[in-house]
């Protein structure tokens, strides 16, 4: 953009991307709409280091909230209700509006993870419990757009966090040349990415829904993998080599 634009990246989001291609304005941020003229052609809840579990739920873990926005799935959702009821008047055209309309849920649960992980928590006891609990949320979450009339639903799984720099650099110490695949990434922690988006699969695949409604999972993991595996491909250039990049946490 070459300025400044409030987004969570110093370039384009995912969505933004979404939204050029098919031919739609950048949605608007919900905390930057002021009517819901604002929301016309789309909006956008998400909250950088926003998490599907509220911050509550963290507090009781015992964890240290500085980096964890009070602005959990559940809040966006609320968000999200009151631009619902304001883009019409009565209920049978607002459900016409979510009818015609594209959810992008997601990813949901990267961060999560990432608090406890970066706080030290115990992975075995702590973290990979937690996958259930965000599912079900996820879970919910989708259930309230369907409830309000949503057919259209593109739900996204959690990236390969094992070629993350920040992972690199935090568990560089603790591991061996044997915990890396061939591309330098850690192989147990994106183990973890796809055990949460089997999870996630898995509830896609259960959840109730009528055969008007159309829900789509998109495989961030993979997509990243293939990015992060052959740059030159995708136009992307090779930044520095193994141990420059598990120095750096982003």
């Amino acid at each position: 953009f070459g300025r400044p634009t409030g987004r969570f990246c110093n370039g384009r989001l995912i969505v933004d991307f979404l939204a050029e291609g098919l031919g739609l304005p950048f949605l608007t941020p919900f905390l930057r709409g002021k009517t819901a003229e604002n929301f016309r052609q789309g909006a956008n809840f998400a909250v950088g280091g926003a998490t599907a579990l509220s911050q509550e739920f963290f507090k009781e873990m015992g964890l240290d909230l500085t980096n964890i926005p009070p602005f959990s799935l559940d809040v966006q959702l609320e968000w999200f209700k009151g631009v619902f009821h304001s883009l019409a008047c009565t209920d049978e055209e607002r459900k016409k509006i979510m009818s015609k309309s594209l959810f992008l849920m997601g990813e949901i649960g990267g961060n999560d993870y990432n608090q406890p992980f970066f706080q030290n928590r115990s992975f075995a006891t702590e973290i990979k419990p937690l996958v259930p609990k965000v599912i079900a949320k996820i879970e919910n979450a989708i259930k309230v757009l369907i409830d309000l009339g949503a057919k259209t639903i593109v739900v996204p799984g959690n990236f390969p966090i094992g070629c993350v720099p920040g992972y690199l650099g935090m568990f560089r110490s603790k591991s061996g040349p044997e915990d890396y695949d061939a591309f330098g990434c850690i192989k147990w922690l994106n183990h973890f990415s796809e055990y949460h988006n089997h999870a996630l699969k898995r509830m896609l695949y259960r959840i109730k829904h009528d055969h008007t409604v159309t829900i789509f999972y998109y495989d961030y993991y993979n997509t990243t993998l293939e990015i992060t595996r052959h740059p030159a491909i995708h136009g992307k250039a090779v930044l520095g080599q193994r141990e420059f990049l598990h120095s750096h946490r982003t």
